[in-house]
């Protein structure tokens, strides 16, 4: 074998939704099979296999190369464990590891962790192969493109090399566990056709990866590519339900606009009957483009609106307001669109009137948001200009290895803390429903679920907003306080009769297919 690919192992149960082909290693892989080496991916988060297992997979293939992918600190340690493991074993496999991580923090993995032979910086699939060639033809790797390497006490870092510019170039992602997903998992196949990021968002992880890789261009797939994609994976796997897993399907500027126009005409023409769901910005909506993309198969849209507060839209270096994140909303509504908001309710400076302002957007607006996203705080990845503004007015808290965190004030804590406890009910009851959804004990959308859902949601709002506004008015309540109680008796209650309806929505689907 020439080379095994790795993704992290999950701590825990993967939930089905989230069941799904890894594209980073899953592109990897196809380019080295394409130019004629050996290659295997070892999906561990997707199959669900601990670390031990992961590392005995390992071990029986015997790579002359193992590539460990490690997208976000959550991964970092097992990905490491898996080193350490393997060359305890005696194993004398090249090592090399990619992701994020190791593109923003070459430096600090190669200077804290031993076993590790090499880093990719940015996107691998040209290094891959360059390193892979080197290896497998016994010559010096050091001086690949993008490759950072241990050097004595300090370490190398090789300059980097052009992206690929033309993804056309590339072959389609290695589907070798896509059944395992259609029988097992999502039950859609996800399909990448476009990188690089234009945003400034000051939370996310995407600048700082693609300013590390050499560009943040935002580069597309030809409509013909992707559709070509498409009909490999009806003709060969029977799928007809995709997720676009770009980070902007639409893209930034007057090319990619009409990259969009000419893939929904190509699709026209072909009148495939496919279902799809796409992520974009919500000044990215427009009526007459979403209105064709609904003729063609959109069926949802993951969509960034983080916050229905200007003052935190603008910390979150968003760019937009909000009066264009409810026309985003009103044009979706209009056309019947679903749509998954992204949405931070708190950072490390938000108030409860700012939370309470929240509220207020989410209600008015109708969102029928998961009753977690109540619960979402801003998460501070490393290397973005969050953790570098949080560091300079001392609010950081945690580290590098361990994961980051920062304090709010004193009433945004314990308010957190109240609606932790009296929201835990609708939580399990919404995850419940996005379960059955996927394994099917539920239909995905109906006129009767979607009602459901949105009781929920709206059950979680108006709890949260009671929750904030006695705060407001009398300060923060002491954990065993009748008010928590009474808040989390409603919550049961609630829970309680909407199991029931639950349970007739999953008759009556077990009825109709029956």
């Amino acid at each position: 074998m020439d080379a095994v690919l790795v993704t992290p192992p999950s701590e825990g149960r993967v939930p089905l939704y989230f069941k799904k082909q890894s594209p980073g290693v899953c592109f990897l892989s196809s380019y080295l099979r394409e130019n004629g080496f050996e290659a295997l991916v070892v999906d561990s988060y997707l199959l669900g296999l601990k670390t031990s297992e992961t590392v005995e997979r390992i071990l029986d293939l015997n790579p002359l190369l193992i590539g460990l992918s490690i997208p976000d600190v959550a991964s970092l340690r097992p990905m490491m464990e898996i080193a350490g493991s393997l060359r305890s074993s005696g194993i004398d496999s090249h090592i090399t590891v990619g992701g994020y991580i190791p593109t923003v923090a070459s430096q600090e993995l190669l200077s804290s962790f031993q076993g590790i032979d090499s880093i990719i910086r940015g996107e691998g699939e040209v290094p891959l192969l360059e390193l892979m060639s080197a290896l497998k033809n016994k010559r010096t790797w050091e001086n690949v493109p993008g490759i950072s390497f241990p050097k004595g006490d300090s370490s190398v870092a090789v300059p980097l090399g052009k992206p690929v510019q033309d993804l056309d170039q590339l072959p389609f992602m290695a589907r070798d566990d896509l059944p395992y997903v259609l029988t097992s998992g999502a039950r859609e196949a996800d399909i990448s056709s476009s990188r690089g990021c234009y945003g400034q968002c000051s939370f996310c992880c995407m600048p700082p990866f693609y300013d590390a890789s050499g560009s943040r261009e935002w580069r597309g797939r030809s409509p013909q590519n992707i559709l070509n994609e498409i009909e490999f994976l009806i003709n060969h796997y029977g799928v007809y339900n995709f997720h676009f897993t770009d980070e902007n399907f639409i893209g930034d500027n007057q090319k990619a606009r009409t990259r969009a126009v000419e893939f929904i005409t190509l699709f026209e023409k072909r009148c495939l009957d496919i279902q799809f769901h796409v992520s974009c910005r919500a000044d990215d909506v427009d009526f007459e483009l979403f209105q064709r993309l609904k003729r063609i198969g959109l069926r949802g849209v993951f969509l960034g609106l983080e916050s229905g507060v200007q003052s935190m839209l603008d910390r979150l270096n968003k760019r937009i307001t909000v009066q264009k994140n409810i026309k985003a909303l009103e044009i979706l509504d209009h056309l019947e669109i679903e749509y998954f908001p992204s949405y931070i309710m708190m950072d490390a400076f938000t108030t409860t009137a700012e939370f309470s302002e929240n509220l207020k957007f989410l209600q008015s607006n109708n969102i029928a948001l998961h009753p977690g996203y109540i619960l979402q705080k801003l998460i501070v990845m490393p290397k973005t200009k969050t953790q570098y503004m949080l560091a300079d007015q001392g609010r950081l808290l945690g580290s590098f290895w361990e994961g980051y965190s920062y304090s709010m004030d004193e009433s945004m804590e314990r308010l957190y803390q109240i609606l932790s406890i009296g929201l835990r009910p609708l939580i399990d009851l919404s995850n419940t429903i996005h379960e059955k959804q996927v394994d099917n004990s539920l239909p995905r959308a109906t006129p009767l679920l979607m009602k459901a859902k949105e009781k929920v949601s709206s059950a979680a709002i108006n709890f949260s907003s009671e929750a904030v506004q006695y705060i407001l008015d009398n300060g923060s309540p002491g954990t065993d306080s009748p008010f928590i109680r009474k808040l989390s008796g409603k919550a049961g209650d609630f829970t309680e009769e909407m199991c029931k309806l639950m349970g007739l929505l999953i008759e009556v689907s077990l009825n109709r297919t029956g």
